[in-house]
């Protein structure tokens, strides 16, 4: 039996709940607001369950938008090769999921299997907030009486399941919540890393005379009369130059004469 001081006490709090998420809608409707204002903003057709801008109509069945955001994110292994084609998809595909509701009986739950496509069949509307010209389109135009007006009471009434993308208070998570658990499931697809072995390399250098430019010498040195170099091309020189000296006799002596 509740007492009355608990049930005051629950009121305080669905009260603060109501008004935290009134506070959040209201930040979104806000950027909404602007990005519409913005130049082409009157291009923009609606606002996805992402909350991106898309500027064309959404084909995309209640039920199956429901679906994709009950379902566990999918994503690949950081590793994998199919990475990047996953994501560019996931990229194109998450602008074409509409923030939708269901009515249900109150207190019913959601099937969380491909059951659901079939169970909420005629139970489900698109919950496209009052900004875009979706409301002038005449395929869209007719279901104005299901847009969301920001009113964050309706995330308490049992008898709806609202997945605007904005709140997550009931069993449809938000974009945040669902993104979040995408960031959680990646890590655990990863696979055992594995210690890369880079392949030997070979540098083939090919043998050269090395330069005479190469010798590093003072002045002192230069001017040296007994200097010896030391790099290999001035000793040879110094070494040729030398043997050739000393092939020449030295003027003032006497050669020997070849008599016939």
């Amino acid at each position: 039996m509740t007492t009355p001081s608990r049930q005051a006490d629950k009121e305080a709090q669905q009260e603060k709940e109501i008004l935290k998420i009134g506070e959040d809608i209201q930040r979104v409707f806000n950027y909404r607001a602007r990005k519409m204002d913005a130049p082409g903003g009157y291009k923009i057709h609606h606002f996805s369950w992402a909350g991106t801008a898309v500027y064309e109509r959404s084909s995309t069945p209640p039920e199956q938008s429901l679906w994709f955001i009950l379902a566990l994110p999918k994503v690949c292994a950081p590793s994998s090769t199919d990475e990047l084609r996953v994501n560019l998809l996931l990229q194109r595909a998450m602008k074409y999921i509409d923030p939708v509701f269901a009515q249900v009986p109150a207190g019913t739950g959601l099937p969380r299997d491909r059951a659901l496509l079939g169970y909420a069949k005629g139970k489900m509307e698109k919950y496209y907030s009052q900004h875009g010209w979706w409301q002038t389109d005449n395929e869209e135009s007719g279901r104005k009486e299901f847009a969301d007006k920001g009113e964050p009471e309706v995330y308490w009434d049992n008898r709806l399941k609202v997945g605007s993308g904005m709140v997550s208070f009931q069993e449809i998570p938000s974009y945040g919540d669902w993104e979040s658990q995408r960031q959680v499931v990646r890590p655990m697809n990863q696979p055992p890393t594995k210690e890369r072995v880079l392949p030997e390399v070979y540098t083939l250098v090919k043998p050269c005379k090395p330069s005479c430019l190469r010798q590093s010498m003072t002045m002192a040195e230069l001017e040296g009369e007994h200097h010896t170099p030391q790099h290999p091309c001035l000793l040879q020189k110094h070494i040729n130059q030398q043997e050739a000296a000393d092939a020449i006799p030295n003027v003032g002596t006497s050669l020997p004469l070849r008599v016939n």
